[in-house]
């Protein structure tokens, strides 16, 4: 055999050497081996040239694979995963604790979360897209090919979260938007969403609620009245006198009234400009409201009408939507 290109499988299984230094993790004995990483290399290599080509090996393209670079010869077997890629590195960190920890921060550079940008575009949804930082490091380090960005539309939003929950909605779009798998993204610390409201919003909402709103339901037309399962899909700021009131969607992190601008956004408000009959139910509460489109207003008229929260939330450059109140006895 020709040390300048070693034959990894014929070193591990026949010729596995002596044993002059080890790194214990996990205690041996009932224990199964899913993955493990064979590096096979002459004595004279030195470790610090040994790390550099380590550290730019390129990633393997299966879960079993044996490859050289130059007289280091490399076999990585894994199970029971389809990101072969982010267990790869995992073992490589390992390995690099053993021969060369000093140089372990590079390679612990990766093990930080995957941070989103989450932007309202008023009128259509929120984009999701990764941050500048994250999406160069994700690509310099082979976790990701192509940046990605998704649009959810403020209606979609709200089925989402009904679908998966809050806390599992965030995972859900950044598997989406990189193509990780759940193990991958876990090794890498999971994600952080970072909500970023454009101006035409208003500033970001210091709360959630905005004061004296009511959260409840959207029926439509030929359902029954009774509360659904699920998260609330609506909520109304009411008038001082009870007959009219401001429609909140919730983006992201707190509720915003609705502008004209996503008049068609929205089924409930969409179908109540055709003519349909669309009814507002409380949470919690046996309160029923009929509704329908009223005269919108300015932002003055907001705050005005509803306070100097709503105004403040609602946009400058369209009219917020006012609904007209019909309460029915239950």
């Amino acid at each position: 055999m020709s040390w300048t290109s070693p034959d990894v499988d014929v070193i591990a299984e026949s010729y596995p050497g002596t044993l002059v230094v080890q790194r214990v993790e996990q205690p041996s004995g009932d224990n199964d081996v899913l993955s493990y990483l064979d590096i096979a290399v002459h004595d004279s290599m030195g470790v610090d040239r040994l790390a550099r080509l380590l550290l730019g090996s390129p990633p393997p393209p299966s879960n079993m694979f044996a490859w050289t670079i130059g007289p280091v010869s490399i076999r990585f077997v894994c199970q029971l995963t389809d990101d072969p890629v982010s267990e790869f590195r995992v073992l490589l960190r390992h390995t690099m604790l053993l021969i060369a920890p000093d140089r372990v921060g590079s390679a612990r550079s990766l093990e930080a979360p995957v941070d989103i940008i989450a932007q309202d575009i008023p009128g259509r949804g929120v984009v999701y897209s990764l941050h500048p930082e994250t999406r160069t490091r994700l690509v310099e380090s082979d976790y990701l090919n192509t940046a990605a960005t998704i649009l959810v539309t403020y209606e979609d939003l709200d089925a989402l979260k009904q679908i998966w929950g809050n806390e599992e909605y965030h995972w859900q779009i950044a598997l989406a938007l990189t193509g990780l798998s759940g193990d991958s993204l876990r090794q890498l610390g999971g994600c952080k969403v970072q909500h970023q409201p454009q101006q035409l919003l208003g500033p970001m909402a210091s709360s959630r609620d905005i004061p004296g709103q009511i959260e409840g339901y959207w029926i439509g037309p030929g359902l029954p009245l009774t509360e659904p399962p699920g998260w609330p899909t609506g909520a109304l700021l009411r008038s001082n006198d009870g007959t009219r009131a401001l429609d909140l969607v919730f983006v992201e992190q707190a509720w915003f009234p609705l502008s004209e601008a996503a008049l068609y956004t929205y089924q409930h408000t969409t179908g109540l400009q055709g003519g349909e009959r669309w009814y507002f139910l409380r949470k919690g509460v046996p309160e029923v409201f009929e509704v329908s489109i009223g005269p919108s207003l300015t932002r003055g008229e907001v705050e005005h009408h509803y306070g100097r929260e709503a105004s403040a939330r609602s946009r400058p450059d369209y009219k917020t939507l006012q609904l007209q109140l019909i309460p029915l006895p239950r």
